[in-house]
């Protein structure tokens, strides 16, 4: 008890009377004396079987006069008499004995919460109420004290159970945040294994482990194994095992698809090697609880006679527990996530949901980088295949023209010089344009080639890669400073939008003059390329033809604008517009 209150009694209020009281008002001689014993008897009998304590101190010294037996019972005696106060109240309660004494003094009535030491030395909690008065005709202080440590004791649970209860809350919304921060990671364009070191790390902060690992399935000789593909705060000997499938409690969660725990590792651990002994498990409807780990679990190719005795007694010098989730998404699954705790620890429901929780979504987030990464893999494909029929349209034609002219301009030579010269002219630029062409198919196999080459030279190879299939005058302009403020993939963008469009001149404009021209502005970088053909009709064309919309992508993809011009008899026009900013908003 820390703090007490005093007030004052009423002014015509009169203090309490024991035995020899002196102040009672005079009554006749017949029967006086026997009323006042009567009504002392009565006091007395309240005061030996009242329920609360009950304490009678000197108010000059504080010495206990009269103690009660409940009082008495209460503090481990069995009679209290002649004691001084310091001797059964805490030492961290003696500045409020002191208060009540000051404030009985003074004629108010004080109430307070304190700590008293029974005689065994045990402290519990009381709460006092005391007042002024007469005992043996003499000024004392009447203290009724009640013993409330049940009450004290009940508060308390319930404080920790609304701190425990307020800290699981934070800790779900933590887990909430971390969750949305997953998805960010989900839609990212982060590699696999970016991903899987994100998740462990993420894991071990929100569900409160000292350390997690990610678990995925790898075949060595012919033999299943879960290897640990990212971990977070284990040590290196501790990440090179190899888990079998049937037989260990990570393969357990991996192939039941169910939570596997263990609370205690080192109770479940054999006492010595035996060939003979088997997983044994408690099985419930969300979880498996290892009973007993067989003694072979690992297969370190470090040691290939390595036990688990051996490995996991070294896991259990440093954890106690660990909980072990699968990562799963319907019928697929992609591994295991693991929790590790430094002592043993009980593991609820609600502590398997929020990491089941988390490794779904971790699932979830693993399956998107692996479908990238397919998807990527197919994107590289598909380019060497354009690359291979890009080299055999365009450069193999090219090739067969030239070696059709220079078999004809021999004997055309004899004939008709004039012709002769006008087809060497045609033999020159066919030779010419193939040779841009194979230098441009070369750039375009090397990955960084179309970032780092600046984008006028890009173009400009372009342009004498196409001239050998367009039969037209072809120009190039380009004005003001662009290197500093186009993004790689902004330049990539307008190379591969140039290329479809040169693309298009040459097998459909039948254009007598092309203009190609890439101005950077104070806001924007423009590219415009013009010809002078046949045109078309926009509203005519099916979608998808002529490469519009697969333009139309790539200028989405970089924020950029494009737009196509074109009327029948006068020519196209297609512009990309790119704001220039550090960061383009889409």
């Amino acid at each position: 008890m820390t703090n007490g209150s005093a007030s004052h009694a009423p002014e015509n209020a009169q203090p309490s009377h024991f035995a020899g009281s002196s102040d009672l008002e005079p009554i006749p001689r017949d029967g006086a004396e026997e009323r006042a014993e009567r009504s002392i008897q009565q006091y007395r009998d309240i005061f030996e079987i009242a329920s609360d304590g009950l304490v009678v101190n000197d108010l000059v010294s504080g010495i206990v006069l009269e103690a009660n037996p409940a009082f008495c019972r209460m503090h481990g005696y069995e009679d209290m008499a002649g004691l001084h106060p310091s001797t059964f109240i805490h030492p961290n309660s003696q500045p409020i004995f002191v208060e009540y004494v000051e404030a009985i003094r003074s004629g108010r009535e004080y109430r307070a919460r304190a700590q008293d030491i029974r005689r065994d030395g045990t402290v519990f909690d009381v709460e006092v109420l005391g007042r002024l008065m007469t005992y043996n005709g003499q000024p004392a202080m009447l203290g009724v004290v009640r013993d409330i440590s049940e009450q004290v004791r009940a508060y308390h649970e319930m404080e920790e159970r609304v701190a425990e209860r307020t800290a699981e809350i934070q800790r779900r919304r933590e887990v909430a945040e971390g969750l949305q921060e997953l998805l960010a990671a989900v839609n990212s364009r982060q590699s696999l294994q970016e991903i899987l070191d994100y998740l462990a790390m993420q894991s071990r902060r929100l569900l409160g482990s000292d350390a997690s690992a990610l678990f995925m399935p790898v075949e060595e000789r012919g033999v299943e194994l879960l290897s640990i593909r990212a971990s977070d705060r284990l040590t290196p000997e501790h990440t090179t095992v190899r888990m079998p499938f049937g037989v260990s409690s990570t393969g357990l969660a991996y192939t039941r698809r169910k939570a596997v725990v263990v609370s205690n590792l080192r109770a479940v651990l054999p006492l010595e090697y035996d060939a003979d002994d088997t997983l044994q498990l408690n099985e419930q409807p969300n979880r498996i609880d290892i009973v007993r780990l067989p003694s072979l679990l690992e297969t370190p190719e470090r040691d290939p006679g390595a036990t688990e005795v051996g490995g996991m007694r070294s896991f259990a010098e440093r954890f106690g527990a660990f909980l072990s989730v699968p990562l799963a998404l319907e019928d697929v699954s992609y591994g295991t996530l693991s929790l590790y705790y430094f002592g043993p620890r009980e593991f609820n429901d609600d502590d398997i949901a929020l990491a089941s929780t988390f490794a779904r979504q971790a699932a979830l987030a693993i399956e998107n980088a692996q479908l990238r990464e397919q998807a990527g893999k197919a994107a590289a494909v598909e380019e060497r295949q354009r690359l291979a029929r890009e080299l055999h349209d365009a450069v193999t034609q090219t090739l067969f023209s030239a070696s059709l002219i220079s078999e004809v301009i021999p004997d055309l030579w004899e004939r008709n010089p004039d012709e002769a010269r006008r087809r060497l002219q045609q033999l020159r630029r066919l030779t010419r344009g193939a040779l841009a062409e194979m230098r441009l198919l070369l750039v375009e196999l090397r990955p960084t080639a179309l970032t780092d080459m600046p984008i006028a030279d890009l173009l400009r190879q372009l342009m004498d890669a196409t001239s050998g299939s367009i039969r037209a005058e072809m120009s190039l302009d380009v004005e003001g400073h662009y290197r500093t403020t186009l993004t790689p993939e902004a330049q990539i963008a307008f190379y591969r939008i140039a290329q479809e469009a040169l693309n298009n001149v040459a097998k459909h404009s039948q254009a007598r003059g092309v203009h190609l021209a890439l101005n950077c502005l104070d806001d924007r970088i423009q590219m415009t390329i013009q010809d002078d053909g046949i045109g078309f009709d926009l509203a005519t064309i099916p979608a998808g033809h002529l490469g519009v919309g697969i333009m139309g992508e790539r200028a989405e993809d970089v924020c950029a604008a494009l737009e196509v011009w074109s009327a029948p008899g006068e020519g196209t026009k297609i512009t990309v517009t790119w704001p220039k900013l550090e960061e383009p908003a889409c």
